[in-house]
């Protein structure tokens, strides 16, 4: 995993996900999707990195933690009937799972801080 020196877990969680965002890019361009679908397809793969990054750092830097729970995010594929040739179902908008992501990587900043994310703030001695 990147690590940024000055802006923490959150900047490197940022980082990667616009690394990962722009690996993907082609494809949604390739299936033909619209300027803004993958607009906000690109802003939900930024802010899921963001919360990969917070697990992985609490996880005791375990990517394995991270390679459990990323498939999980995509398991509603195979649960949904799909649209046309592009596989993915007719009611999927990025614009949704972007905001809930995004709501969630707020949450976690707030509650865990900008630099580590890795101690929770309000834990005092050892309890909540």
């Amino acid at each position: 995993m990147i690590r940024c020196k000055r802006g923490g877990v959150h900047k490197s969680g940022i980082i990667l996900g616009i690394i990962w965002a722009a690996f993907h890019g082609p494809v949604w361009v390739l299936v033909d999707q619209s300027f803004y679908w993958a607009f906000w397809q690109f802003i939900y793969v930024v802010a899921t990195r963001v919360l990969f990054v917070w697990l992985y750092d609490n996880a005791g830097k375990s990517l394995f933690a991270v390679a459990l729970v990323h498939p999980g995010i995509g398991v509603y594929w195979y649960l949904w009937p799909v649209s046309a040739n592009i596989g993915i179902p007719s009611f999927y908008d990025p614009r949704n799972l972007a905001f809930t992501v995004i709501v969630l990587a707020v949450i976690v900043k707030f509650l865990w801080g900008p630099k580590t994310l890795a101690r929770y703030r309000y834990k005092k001695n050892g309890v909540w």
